[in-house]
C-alpha cells in the first residue's frame, strides 16, 4: 500500500469542503461542531481501513473534533454506499470507499444496472487519498512466468 502524503490528502479534503461547504444548524457555527463519521466499505484491519484511520486521526487533530471510522463491509461496497447515501447531507458523514463500489454501481457502463444508487447524484468527490497496488503472483516452483 502506498499512501499519498497525508498533507496532500487533507488539503484535497479541505478544498472539497470549501468548494461545497456543509450546511449546519447554525450557519455561524464553525465546522465541525460535532464528531464526523468516516464510512469505509472495508473490514477492520484491511489496507483501506488502516488508511481511513490514518486520515481520521489527522483530520481529528486538524479540526479539533473526533473523526470516527465506521466499517460497513459487504456486497461489493453496496452496503457502505447505501449507508453513506442515506446519511444527512450536512458534512458530518464522509464516505471513503475502495475502488470497487465506483466500478460496480450505476455509472459504469453495463455494470450492475439494478443498483439503487447513482454516484454522481448521491456523492461529490472531495479528494483522492491513496492507491493500492495489485499483483498476480505464481509459485517459483510452477512454470508460470506470465499471464498468457
Amino acid at each position: 500500500m502506498r499512501l499519498i502524503n497525508p498533507c496532500w490528502a487533507v488539503i484535497a479534503l479541505l478544498a472539497g469542503l470549501v468548494a461545497h461547504p456543509p450546511v449546519t444548524a447554525a450557519q455561524n457555527e464553525p465546522y465541525p461542531a460535532k464528531p464526523v463519521r468516516l464510512i469505509s466499505d472495508s473490514a477492520a484491519g484491511s489496507a483501506t481501513d488502516a488508511s481511513a484511520r490514518i486520515l481520521a486521526d489527522k483530520l481529528s487533530a486538524i479540526w479539533g473534533q473526533q473523526v470516527l471510522v465506521v466499517n460497513q463491509p459487504g456486497a461489493g461496497g453496496s452496503i457502505s454506499a447505501r449507508v453513506a447515501a442515506q446519511s444527512a447531507p450536512d458534512g458530518y458523514t464522509l464516505y471513503m470507499p475502495a475502488t470497487s463500489p465506483f466500478l460496480a454501481l450505476p455509472g459504469a457502463p453495463g455494470v450492475a444496472p439494478n443498483r439503487p444508487l447513482e454516484l454522481p447524484r448521491y456523492f461529490a468527490p472531495i479528494g483522492y487519498v491513496l492507491q493500492h497496488p495489485l499483483f498476480i503472483l505464481a509459485s517459483h516452483k510452477s512454470e508460470i512466468t506470465s499471464i498468457p
